[in-house]
């Protein structure tokens, strides 16, 4: 029923809300705009007094990826509120003044129009959210992301309030190719970290940052993927090779990818899906090497009849089209070939006997929940030209170097993994890969943010004191 009521009430948000709130800032109804956010502003956990102190008010915009982050985090500590804010509604009241094209990818300009115009929005912001802050009192923002362009001018509103912002920057999986293309791109595409800190994953997010002017050393603290804390904490539930499993077939486990995965893309808002780049960039793709490794699974899956074969694509429709474009739409899977598109993926890892994939965050998951994992590496998978757009995992995979090897590697050792594991503790080589790019190789990246949370707010809240505590000048 609350899945029900979720979906209806976003539609609501979406169809109703969302146009009102466009209408009354266009009509520089801010007072009554503020009123309508409000309303909308949803309690996810309730906090309580601890040690005489009031519980810290977190607001986020959730977001996927970022709400497992906050979660992962804060959620369960009783120190923490936690209130979400439904992004339409932010970007409702950014649409009524920039146009779409000024996305994520775009916000930088030097156009006085668009200028004033995010001065304007910036204006608004500051005259909607005093009713929000009186009713709520928050202590902290979160975001998913420095740069998310409906949210720039917001960000700057909460601060000239005293509010601090941290962005627990979810995007940082970068190979050493796409390095220098995002700092290019968040040096002339991007603005300055408007808020108070960033949270990243690895040393290669904050390099990258630093180079182009994010912001200065000082305010980027590297905390790893909160959300692989869980999976460390299931590594252990797993030992009885249970978790996940519904049948006692060995299960092989594969992660769809596209053509472009990893690869230099500019996501854009409006007319286009992608803006098109130079040329030598723009003709980047994986090529057939998509295709064949779709094709292995399945025949692995016609070979093997013993196994069950589990094809793990994203529920969106960018992966739909890749798996039309590959089966075609008379596809028949075998009986003991699932394509699955929905449910939650580490369920899916733990209860499989090998893991495959490419350029994938799912592969460190299943490294984490310490399953064997085989890269395939052939066709353009193997080409020099693309190499540095291949996320390097060292020894601590096994590779495939053609699509028959990967279906043989596939049922080896998805037959010979044991179902439990008399050793949860994780090798040097896969220690040092996720230490390497997600920044968590022993589960505790959720306590570094909590504690970066913590210290913003109470040296905040310290700030606070002392400035209602200045006496006046005496006047003569």
């Amino acid at each position: 029923m609350s899945h029900l009521f979720n979906r209806i009430h976003n539609k609501f948000i979406e169809w109703v809300s969302a146009p009102l709130l466009t209408f009354l800032v266009r009509k520089d109804m801010a007072v009554l705009a503020g009123r309508i956010l409000t309303i909308h502003i949803e309690r996810l956990q309730r906090g309580a007094r601890a040690n005489g102190n009031e519980p810290i008010n977190v607001f986020f915009l959730p977001k996927l990826g970022h709400t497992e982050d906050v979660f992962a985090s804060i959620g369960g500590d009783k120190r923490f509120s936690i209130f979400g804010i439904n992004q339409i509604l932010i970007k409702a009241v950014y649409w009524a003044f920039l146009p779409i094209e000024y996305d994520d990818n775009n916000y930088r300009s030097d156009l006085p129009e668009i200028e004033r115009q995010k001065r304007a929005l910036r204006a608004i912001w500051l005259r909607i959210l005093p009713p929000v802050i009186k009713k709520y009192r928050p202590d902290i923002i979160l975001t998913g992301n420095y740069s998310y362009a409906a949210e720039q001018e917001l960000w700057t509103a909460f601060e000239h309030y005293g509010v601090p912002v941290l962005a627990l920057h979810k995007e940082c999986l970068k190979s050493a190719g796409l390095e220098s293309f995002y700092e290019d791109i968040y040096r002339h595409r991007k603005v300055p970290f408007r808020g108070t800190k960033i949270c990243v994953y690895n040393e290669v997010e904050k390099r990258i940052q630093v180079a182009a002017g994010v912001a200065p050393p000082d305010k980027i603290v590297i905390t790893g993927v909160p959300r692989l804390d869980r999976v460390h904490r299931l590594r252990a539930q797993a030992a009885d090779g249970r978790l996940g499993r519904t049948t006692r077939q060995k299960q092989v486990l594969f992660f769809s990818f596209k053509t472009k995965t990893g690869l230099p893309i500019i996501g854009r808002k409006g007319r286009v899906r992608y803006e098109y780049l130079a040329p030598k960039l723009d003709g980047l793709n994986w090529g057939s090497f998509v295709g064949e490794c779709h094709w292995a699974v399945v025949e692995l899956a016609r070979r093997y009849p013993e196994l069950k074969v589990v094809i793990k694509a994203k529920n969106d429709s960018q992966a739909f089209e890749t798996l039309f474009e590959v089966f075609g739409k008379d596809f028949v899977l075998p009986v003991n070939l699932e394509i699955a598109t929905g449910g939650d993926p580490l369920k899916l890892i733990a209860g499989s006997d090998v893991v495959c994939g490419f350029n994938s965050t799912a592969l460190f998951e299943s490294l984490a929940m310490k399953k064997p994992v085989v890269v395939p590496r052939f066709s353009e998978g193997a080409n020099e030209k693309l190499a540095p757009y291949v996320l390097d995992l060292e020894n601590a995979v096994e590779y495939a170097f053609s699509s028959d090897e990967l279906i043989d590697k596939l049922r080896d050792i998805a037959l010979r993994t044991r179902n439990n594991m008399d050793d949860t503790t994780l090798d040097e080589a896969t220690q040092r890969i996720l230490d390497r790019w997600m920044g968590n190789p022993h589960g505790h990246a959720g306590e570094r943010v909590k504690k970066v949370i913590i210290d913003l707010v109470e040296d905040n809240r310290r700030q606070a004191a002392r400035r209602a505590c200045v006496i006046p000048p005496r006047v003569a």
